[in-house]
C-alpha cells in the first residue's frame, strides 16, 4: 500500500479521532452558544467547529464502566442498576449525565452484577486494556477514538482482499479514497462508538468463510455476537451458505469456532454475574421505536396529516440513551417492526437459497456476501432502533461489495451523508417531532434499502 494512497483516510480519521474540545472547554462553548454571546471570530468558529467534532456522551459511559470495574472513579449517571434505570425512564424526563457526581466505590464493582452494562461482555475486551493505565476521562476518549481509527483501517484491507474471491475489481487506490469520503459523511460515529470492532470481525467473518478458513471466519463471528449481538445475523447467513453448497465439514469448523470464541467471553461473565446477565437482554426488549427507525419516521412525517390524528399524545422521550417515541400506537408499532424484521430476514435467506441454485463458485461467493449486508439493512431499516453508528458496521465492507458501480457507492455514501444530517445537525427539528425532519429520515432509510437491493 503507497502511504498517499491511504492520505486522505488517514487526515479524516485523524480530524474524526482527536480534533474535538475537551469535555469541560465543550460545555463551555455549547452554553455559550446557547445563550448567544459566543464570538464567532477566528478563534469562535473554530471552538465551534472542534465542539460539532467532541460528541464524547458514550465515551464517557464507556469509561464509566470501565472505571467501575477497576474500582476507579465513574460517572454516577452512567452507572446504576436496572431498576434505576426504569425508574428514571418511566419519569420520560431527560437527565444530564453532568448532574450527578463522580463516585469513587471502595471496592471494583462487577459488570451486569452490580450494575447494567447495556452491552455484551465482548465490549470490556476492547474497552479495559486501555483503561489499564489511569487517565483522565478526555485522554480515555481520544486514546479510544484512535484505537476505533486503527480497527476501522484494518477493516479496509481485509475486505480488499476478499475482492478477488468474489469477482469484484480489488482498486486499493480507489478504496481508500471512497472510505475517506465515506468515513468524512458518516462523522464522529466513526470512531468515537465502538462499531468500528463489529466492521472488523464482520470483515474478517466474511474472508474467512468464502476464502475457505471457516475456523478464522467462526472466530471473528463469535467473537463478534459476544461484542454487538447483532453480527449473529450475517454468522447466520454464512453458516445458510455452507449447508446449501453441502460444505459440511466447513460448516462444522465455521460453527464450532464460533461458539468456541463466544463461550469464551460469555460464559465467564455469566458464571460472574449470573441470572444478572440477562439483565443486559431485558433492557434491550423494553426498548421503544427510536426516532431514526422507518416506523418512527412514519409516525413523524404522519403528522403533515392532521385527520389522520397520529400527532395526539405522540411525543419524545429520552430513554435507554436515544431519543425515543412514545404515545398511541407506539406499542403496535414496535411490535409490528419486530415481525417486519423478522420476515425480510427471511426474505433475504429464501433469495439467497435461490440465487445460488446454478450459480458458480465465484458468484456463489459474491452472493452470499450480499446477503450479509442486506440481512444488516433488514435490520436497520425494518427494525425499532436504527442508531447512526450502524452505518459502521458496513461502510468497508459495502464499499468492497459494490465494486466498481459508481451508482451503488454513491447511494450508499448518499445514506452515510444524510445520516450525518440527520444526527446531530438535524436532531433538534427530529426530537420536536418535525415532520419535514421524519421526511429526511424515510429518505435515508429509502436510500440504504435501495443500495442494498441494487446489489
Amino acid at each position: 500500500m503507497k502511504l498517499r494512497n491511504a492520505l486522505p483516510w488517514v487526515l479524516v480519521l485523524a480530524l474524526l479521532s482527536v480534533a474535538g474540545l475537551g469535555h469541560g472547554r465543550s460545555k463551555e462553548v455549547e452554553r455559550a452558544i446557547d445563550e448567544g454571546r459566543h464570538a464567532f471570530d477566528a478563534g469562535g468558529t473554530l471552538a465551534a467547529l472542534r465542539l460539532y467534532l467532541t460528541n464524547d456522551g458514550d465515551q464517557r459511559r464507556y469509561y464509566s464502566y470501565t472505571n467501575a470495574a477497576l474500582g476507579r472513579p465513574y460517572q454516577a449517571h452512567f452507572v446504576r442498576s436496572i431498576e434505576a434505570w426504569r425508574g428514571d425512564f418511566a419519569t420520560g424526563q431527560f437527565s444530564d449525565p453532568d448532574s450527578r457526581p463522580w463516585v469513587t466505590p471502595p471496592a471494583p464493582l462487577l459488570p451486569y452484577r452490580d450494575f447494567l452494562v447495556e452491552y455484551p461482555p465482548g465490549f470490556f475486551v476492547w474497552a479495559l486494556p486501555i483503561a489499564l493505565v489511569p487517565v483522565s476521562a478526555d485522554t480515555w476518549g481520544r486514546l479510544f477514538a484512535l484505537l476505533m481509527a486503527l480497527l476501522l483501517t484494518l477493516a479496509l484491507p481485509v475486505g480488499l482482499s476478499l475482492a478477488p474471491a468474489l469477482g469484484l475489481p480489488a482498486n486499493r487506490e480507489q478504496l481508500w479514497r471512497w472510505a475517506a469520503g465515506g468515513a468524512l459523511a458518516l462523522g464522529v460515529v466513526c470512531t468515537h462508538r465502538y462499531d468500528a470492532v463489529v466492521a472488523l470481525l464482520l470483515c474478517v467473518m466474511c474472508w474467512g468463510v468464502l476464502t475457505a478458513r471457516p475456523g478464522l471466519g467462526g472466530l471473528a463471528a463469535g467473537l463478534a455476537f459476544a461484542t454487538k449481538l447483532t453480527p449473529l445475523l450475517p454468522a447466520g447467513i454464512l453458516g445458510l451458505f455452507l449447508l446449501r453448497q453441502r460444505r459440511l465439514r466447513e460448516l462444522g469448523w465455521f460453527t464450532g469456532s464460533a461458539l468456541a470464541s463466544s463461550a469464551a467471553i460469555l460464559l465467564p461473565a455469566l458464571w460472574l454475574a449470573g441470572p444478572h446477565l440477562g439483565d443486559l437482554l431485558a433492557y434491550h426488549a423494553d426498548r421503544p421505536a427510536q426516532i431514526e427507525s422507518t416506523g418512527g419516521a412514519l409516525l413523524i412525517a404522519a403528522r403533515l396529516l392532521p385527520q389522520l390524528r397520529f400527532e395526539e399524545g405522540l411525543r419524545m422521550v429520552q430513554t435507554f440513551g436515544s431519543f425515543n417515541l412514545q404515545g398511541p400506537g407506539v406499542g403496535a408499532l414496535s411490535g409490528a417492526s419486530s415481525l417486519a424484521t423478522v420476515l425480510g430476514l427471511l426474505y433475504v435467506c429464501v433469495r439467497l437459497l435461490r440465487g445460488l441454485a446454478g450459480a458458480g463458485e465465484q458468484e456463489s461467493r459474491r452472493l452470499a456476501a450480499v446477503a450479509v449486508l442486506q440481512s444488516l439493512v433488514a435490520f436497520m431499516v425494518l427494525g425499532k432502533v436504527f442508531s447512526p453508528q450502524y452505518l459502521v458496521w458496513i461502510l468497508p465492507l459495502g464499499l468492497v461489495v459494490s465494486g466498481a458501480s459508481l451508482r451503488a457507492r454513491g447511494l450508499l455514501l448518499s445514506a452515510l451523508l444524510l445520516t450525518q444530517v440527520i444526527y446531530p445537525i438535524c436532531y433538534g427539528p427530529l426530537s420536536e417531532l418535525q415532520p419535514w425532519a421524519g421526511l429526511l429520515v424515510l429518505l435515508r432509510n429509502g436510500l440504504l434499502l435501495a443500495w442494498a437491493i441494487l446489489l
